[in-house]
């Protein structure tokens, strides 16, 4: 006990369990972003238009699957605003690529991206209050 020798604690091992992996912020910021423009790239190489997002089949299905995967996210990641955010910030960007140079309609798009963003949201922050009561982080805060 005298002898000054300090005993460190033993590290912990890294736990590569599925929700330590999917509360990864940047995990999370990347894959949704990648999901967001590959939902928005397959509706333009199947459509075959210039805009998918003025196509009804992009709203049927291709926005479907975002508010889908948003209350499925919401309910297994720390921050349920992440993959809604993420998933039409990337929707947004990729749409302004494709507008080849022709921004003059960037505000009404910006506005429009917001605007439905809002349900993405909604079901993201559903999708925590449901998964706080259906896994086990029962005492999980949606922040």
């Amino acid at each position: 006990m005298g002898d000054g020798v300090k005993i460190e604690p033993a590290k912990p091992e890294p736990d590569h369990d599925l929700a330590v992996i999917m509360n990864s912020i940047k995990m999370n910021s990347i894959l949704s972003f990648l999901f967001g423009i590959v939902v928005l790239l397959t509706a333009k190489c199947s459509l075959v238009v210039n805009d998918p997002q003025s196509d009804g089949k992009y709203w049927v299905f291709g926005y479907s699957l975002l508010l889908l995967v948003s209350f499925a996210m919401g309910m297994i990641s720390i921050k349920p605003w992440l993959w809604p955010v993420s998933m039409i910030s990337a929707q947004l960007f990729a749409s302004f690529a494709f507008s080849k140079g022709d921004l003059n309609q960037m505000p009404i798009g910006i506005v429009v991206h917001v605007i439905i963003l809002i349900p993405c949201l909604l079901l993201g922050y559903l999708g925590c209050l449901v998964g706080n009561k259906k896994t086990r982080f029962p005492k999980r805060r949606c922040r």
